[in-house]
């Protein structure tokens, strides 16, 4: 756990050994390495610490958009130690795994901020749905009379 909050990435080739399956090559290898970070496990292991990378941002991302209502790019540049390029594409990161968490229903924290970049000016709007509690309430009084009427119709 250390390792991994000291920014450490070869923590996560550790943990992708560990727990993927055994992956297998269409092509034929001369020298196959089972265990090495060549082949097909080498393939994915990339694959893996590339997701990894883009998602490492999200959170220190999304913790400073819910600060704003709007935030040049620049500025967020300077706080995150970045250039504004990077920052550019760590927002389309964020935006894209928003999106898809909104299609799974996997991560519904990130559901509740939403943002679009005009120019170089972020615009960031708050989406967290306000609970309906005068619907809840008309919903339990209408239970609890169709209760009543149910009980009534009963001893009749």
């Amino acid at each position: 756990y250390q390792r991994r909050v000291r920014g450490d990435m070869t923590v996560y080739d550790d943990l992708f050994f560990s727990g993927c399956p055994k992956f297998l090559s269409p092509v034929v290898s001369e020298n196959p390495t089972p265990f090495g970070t060549s082949g097909p496990r080498g393939l994915q292991l990339q694959v893996f610490k590339a997701e990894v990378e883009q998602q490492r941002l999200i959170p220190t991302l999304r913790s400073f958009l819910k600060l704003y209502t709007s935030i040049p790019i620049s500025k967020l540049a300077k706080f995150l130690d970045m250039n504004e390029n990077e920052v550019r594409c760590c927002l389309m990161a964020f935006k894209h795994k928003k999106e898809i968490a909104r299609g799974d229903n996997v991560d519904q924290t990130t559901l509740d901020i939403d943002f679009y970049v005009d120019k170089d000016m972020i615009h960031i709007s708050d989406t967290k749905i306000a609970r309906h509690y005068g619907d809840y309430y008309v919903q339990q009084v209408l239970k609890q009379w169709y209760q009543r009427r149910v009980r009534g119709m009963k001893m009749k």
